[in-house]
């Protein structure tokens, strides 16, 4: 069983979620580097049209059309692999 785990858990750490950015192409993220999502309304500056949150990886910002909350279910259904918890 804990041989399980430990397979699940690094998984969960190499798992790549699929955002898009509001000029639709794909931004593909590894999860265990996001460190914060913003919704796009919480920004203080100009964000490009359509841009529902902002991800941020290390020093970088990704604005991506997905709200916080999809984001957050994607990180989510990454780590369970779409599993209900």
């Amino acid at each position: 069983m804990r041989y399980l785990r430990r397979i699940n858990v690094v998984a969960a750490a190499a798992c790549l979620a699929i955002f898009h950015s509001p000029d639709n192409r794909e931004l593909r993220v590894e999860i265990q580097h996001i460190q914060a999502v913003r919704p796009a309304d919480a920004a203080q500056q100009s964000l490009a049209p359509g841009t529902g949150a902002i991800i941020y990886v290390g020093s970088q910002k990704f604005g991506v059309i997905e709200s916080a909350a999809e984001v957050d279910q994607i990180i989510k259904d990454c780590i369970t692999d779409g599993e209900a918890q």
